[in-house]
């Protein structure tokens, strides 16, 4: 595998990472991120097998090919280059990424993509779409009021509740309440997702005039 991207690029894909990888875990490759060049597009994917983040990146493909790398190790590298640097990353048969950039190289260790969990399947996912800018609004007034407790699951999430055209959101920590209400939507889903993720999202500048797909298969309806 060997390609080349704009450290710009790459950057802002690993930060989307970063909250996502698992850092302190008995299974290496979760705390891995995965790489795969296919044509002029780089696809990275992170899990901790409860959340996963996956995204496209540009890129110049000079030979295709999978790899995870350390998701921390790789992003304090790349945060340390110089702006408008582009980034030449190369992988060997034992699995080293050899990354340059001007004068700056580096060898990172790496791990085989067949190794890393497959991403989950969304055939016979039902959907709905809104705006980028609406569900910033529903993110921006609701995550504030997600639980910080690690031992109170259910409330670390927010709720998404879709009927008769109008698209719910509500949050609580058990002392305070958040909800808001949008409609008029296409689609029928309920799901929860955790309050930091959704806040991360929620401060991306790039969903504010876009419209956003959401998936659900059907097994997590309520």
């Amino acid at each position: 595998m060997e390609i080349r991207i704009s450290r710009e690029e790459f950057l802002q894909g690993l930060q989307r990472i970063q909250s996502v990888v698992e850092r302190k875990t008995t299974t290496p490759i979760l705390a891995n991120f995965l790489l795969d060049a296919r044509g002029n597009q780089l696809t990275y994917v992170a899990t901790d097998l409860e959340l996963t983040c996956k995204g496209m990146m540009a890129t110049e493909t000079i030979h295709e090919g999978v790899i995870t790398l350390p998701a921390r190790q790789t992003f304090d590298i790349v945060r340390e280059l110089p702006g408008g640097a582009m980034l030449d990353l190369r992988i060997n048969e034992q699995h080293w990424a050899e990354l340059t950039a001007g004068r700056s190289y580096f060898r990172i260790p790496g791990l085989p993509g067949e190794d890393f969990p497959p991403f989950p399947p969304f055939e016979g996912a039902e959907h709905l779409s809104l705006p980028g800018s609406t569900l910033r609004e529903m993110i921006a007034k609701t995550a504030f009021c997600t639980s910080q407790d690690e031992t109170r699951f259910a409330l670390r999430g927010a709720l998404f509740a879709f009927k008769e055209g109008q698209l719910s959101m509500v949050a609580t920590d058990g002392h305070r309440l958040a909800a808001i209400q949008r409609g008029e939507l296409d689609g029928m889903v309920v799901e929860s997702a955790t309050g930091y993720e959704l806040e991360e999202a929620g401060k991306a500048r790039s969903i504010a005039g876009r419209s956003m797909p959401m998936h659900l298969p059907r097994r997590h309806w309520r």
